[in-house]
């Protein structure tokens, strides 16, 4: 029965651990999806209109940038944000959202699903 026990308590430390680790920072800040008023904002506004999406966060060159991408948007990088909740637009951050589309969705970490 102690053996039980023990088994018991490493298996709580090791969840433990995994939740930590997993916790995905964006901008420095740990939970972005409710500690960002501008990306909080726009995931209530997609809520309220029933829409879905996936919220990521990819780095490039020391700075992250964050992706808001709609169920059913082909276009990956036209949600693409800077931390201060500027969207990256065409044709006038085109250089740049080549470069950071490179680091590609492969690279990113998932903060979010929503609308599911």
């Amino acid at each position: 029965m102690k053996f039980m026990y023990c088994i018991f308590a490493v298996a709580l430390l090791v969840q433990a651990c995994k939740k930590d680790k997993d916790k995905v920072k964006a901008c420095g800040i740990e939970n972005p999806a409710t500690n960002i008023p501008w990306l909080k904002h726009t995931i209530d506004s997609f809520m309220t209109i029933k829409q879905g999406g996936d919220v990521r966060v990819l780095t490039y060159n020391g700075q992250d940038y964050i992706n808001v991408q709609q169920i059913g948007l082909s276009c990956w990088a036209c949600g693409l944000h800077t931390c201060d909740g500027r969207r990256l637009t065409f044709p006038g951050d085109s250089a740049l959202i080549v470069q950071v589309s490179h680091v590609g969705y492969e690279n990113s970490k998932l903060i979010l699903s929503f609308g599911y």
